[in-house]
């Protein structure tokens, strides 16, 4: 399998402790309102409030990006996009796995090419993945160059693509070409992780 490495933009996030510190501010802030996870719009929300706190200027922020995968335009890094997901353990594989949802492709035919363009305009994935487990919530932040996710290793047979590095992307048609990133073994980006946060999932809200 071949050695996947930071790019000069990860490895500058990756170093960045602010990053991490305001990162578990949130997720503690956040539980101690709201039992349901983390994830969606309202993680691109809170990402840009962590991004501004750890001393990265915004110049677009998520709610006046109109383009796909351009979630948060950071004057050091460029665009950014926002995922988050939910870690699934598949036991008899006795390994994570995860889903990352990407964006319409709408009238396209030729899926790779369409998707390495769009990929193009942003520069990496900040990823807030998290699994619930006895009461308690575990959140992991990845930093990940687009080329590590989505490259030219990939060939589409039909809506889907040959496995790269424990990766595979699809396109659903009957989702408005929406493109998936389904990785079978989270541990081959282990070395993307920023940050861990495990926190107790809450009994009620407490936002009143």
């Amino acid at each position: 399998m071949q050695k996947i490495r930071f790019n000069t933009v990860a490895d500058l996030i990756n170093k960045k402790k602010k990053l991490c510190e305001y990162y578990k501010l949130a997720i503690f802030k956040y539980h101690s309102q709201f039992r349901l996870p983390l994830k969606g719009r309202m993680w691109e929300e809170v990402l840009e409030n962590i991004l501004e706190k750890a001393g990265f200027k915004i110049l677009t922020p998520v709610d006046l990006s109109a383009k796909r995968g351009r979630d948060i335009e950071v004057s050091q890094f460029n665009w950014v996009s926002c995922k988050s997901c939910k870690i699934v353990w598949k036991k008899r594989l006795g390994v994570q796995s995860c889903s990352i949802s990407g964006y319409r492709l709408s009238k396209v035919e030729d899926f790779l090419e369409s998707i390495l363009i769009f990929d193009k305009s942003f520069d990496f994935y900040i990823i807030s993945m998290y699994s619930l487990i006895d009461g308690h919530y575990t959140y992991e932040l990845f930093v990940m160059p687009v080329k590590i996710l989505v490259n030219s290793n990939f060939r589409f047979d039909g809506n889907k693509t040959n496995i790269h590095n424990c990766t595979q992307l699809r396109v659903e048609k009957a989702l408005a070409s929406q493109l998936w990133i389904d990785i079978y073994d989270l541990s081959v980006y282990r070395q993307f992780r920023v940050i861990k946060v495990t926190v107790q999932r809450p009994n009620k809200i407490n936002l009143l």
